[in-house]
């Protein structure tokens, strides 16, 4: 508990200063003390707080929605692709292994074609 010339000091204000933001309603109100008028320095604190905007509560900070620590993990849904009912990864592979086979086909008949041309192979 301090009394007014404390709790002005601890403000940083002047008494008359600190008399007038009491009577705004920034600062609370003094508890009589022995017939003395203190006031309470956490009282001060949660004015200055409020004064501030610390106090104020993120309600986004509860929120899943705002908050990806809060939320649930998805559950991954597994299709399935139209190649012998396999799901979408395997039916995936499949086609590039399709694709990989056909390039080394490819490959396969652009060699035998330049040698059979003798274009493109190195001389012996």
């Amino acid at each position: 508990m301090m009394k007014r010339a404390t709790a002005a000091a601890y403000l940083d204000l002047s008494e008359a200063a600190f008399e007038r933001e009491v009577m705004d309603g920034v600062v609370p109100m003094p508890v009589k003390l022995g017939g003395r008028e203190h006031w309470c320095r956490l009282a001060i604190d949660a004015a200055m707080d409020r004064l501030t905007g610390d106090h104020i509560p993120d309600w986004r900070a509860s929120s899943p929605l705002y908050n990806p620590a809060l939320q649930e993990p998805q559950r991954v849904r597994q299709k399935k692709g139209r190649i012998g009912g396999a799901t979408t990864e395997q039916a995936l592979a499949h086609l590039q292994r399709a694709i990989d086979a056909g390039k080394a086909e490819r490959r396969k008949e652009v060699m035998a074609r330049r040698a059979s041309t003798g274009k493109g192979t190195k001389p012996s």
